[in-house]
C-alpha cells in the first residue's frame, strides 16, 4: 500500500511540474509581451533609398507619428499607402531597429512610356503603373491602346478587347528595359491585331509577334542593332520562327 501511494503522489507532482513549466512558459511570453508594447515606442523614422520624395513626404503618408508603439504599426497598410500616394514609389522594405526606430526603404521608378488618353498624356513605368499627368514626354509613346479611367498610382486600364495585348506590351517593355532598349525605343504600336510594331532610334522599324518569347527577342533585336551598326532605316523582322529577318525598309515609306 505505501509503494502504490507513493507512486500517486510522484505521478501527482508530475503532472503538477508539467503545469507549473506550461504557466511559466506563458508568464514569460507575457511579460515579454508586455515589455514590447510598453517599452518600444517610435521616437524616430529613419527613410532611405528615396529621391524624388522628400523624407518628409514619406513619413506623411505612412501616418506613423511619434510614441506609437514599434510592435502594433501594420507595415502592410503602411506599404499600399507607400504605393498607392506616391505612384513612383515602385517597393518598399520595412523593419524596426530597436528600442525607437522605424526603418523605411524606397525603391523609386522611373517613366518608362507614356500614353494619350481622353484626360491628356499620361507616364507610366515598365510594370503598367500610371504615374502622373504630363504635358509632353521624350519616352516610348504607346500606341493603339484605349486607356480607361486612369488615375495616378492604378495599373493602366483598358477593355477586354485588348487585355491581351496590355499583358504583351508589359512583357515586351520589360524584356527591352533589361536590355536597356527601351529608352531609345520612339514608339510601341498595338493598332494591329497580329504584330506589334516599335521604332528604334528613329531609323529601325522593329516588329514582334504577340505571345511571343521577349526576352529571346530582345536579345535578338540587340544582336541585329549590333550587326547593322549605323545603317539607317532597316527592318527588323522578330515574327518569324527561324530568327530574325533584316531588310531594307523601300524607299518613299
Amino acid at each position: 500500500m505505501a509503494h502504490r501511494s507513493s507512486r500517486r503522489r510522484t505521478r501527482r507532482r508530475g503532472r503538477f511540474s508539467g503545469l507549473y513549466k506550461v504557466l511559466s512558459t506563458l508568464l514569460i511570453l507575457g511579460i515579454v509581451v508586455a515589455a514590447c508594447l510598453i517599452f518600444f515606442r517610435v521616437d524616430q523614422v529613419v527613410v532611405a533609398g528615396n529621391q524624388r520624395y522628400t523624407a518628409e513626404e514619406i513619413i506623411a503618408v505612412t501616418g506613423v507619428e511619434r510614441g506609437q508603439n514599434l510592435y502594433t504599426l501594420n507595415k502592410g497598410d503602411i506599404d499600399r499607402r507607400l504605393r498607392e500616394q506616391l505612384p513612383y514609389v515602385e517597393a518598399v522594405s520595412i523593419w524596426r531597429s530597436l528600442p525607437d526606430t522605424l526603418m523605411i526603404e524606397v525603391r523609386e521608378c522611373r517613366a518608362a512610356a507614356c500614353i494619350q488618353t481622353d484626360s491628356g498624356l499620361w507616364l507610366l513605368n515598365t510594370s503598367g503603373k500610371l504615374l502622373e499627368q504630363t504635358e509632353q514626354s521624350e519616352v516610348t509613346e504607346i500606341l493603339g491602346l484605349t486607356a480607361l479611367q486612369p488615375s495616378a498610382g492604378t495599373m493602366l486600364a483598358v477593355g477586354q478587347e485588348e487585355s491581351r495585348k496590355l499583358t504583351d506590351l508589359i512583357a515586351l517593355m520589360t524584356a527591352l528595359e533589361d536590355r536597356g532598349l527601351l529608352s531609345e525605343t520612339g514608339s510601341i504600336d498595338l493598332s494591329s491585331d497580329t504584330v506589334i510594331e516599335a521604332v528604334w532610334q528613329d531609323r529601325l522599324t522593329v516588329r514582334f509577334a504577340y505571345a511571343s518569347d521577349y526576352e529571346y527577342d530582345a536579345k535578338a533585336l540587340q544582336a541585329a542593332i549590333d550587326y547593322l551598326g549605323e545603317q539607317e532605316r532597316s527592318v527588323v523582322d522578330l515574327t518569324f520562327d527561324d530568327g530574325p529577318h533584316l531588310y531594307q525598309e523601300p524607299q518613299g515609306n
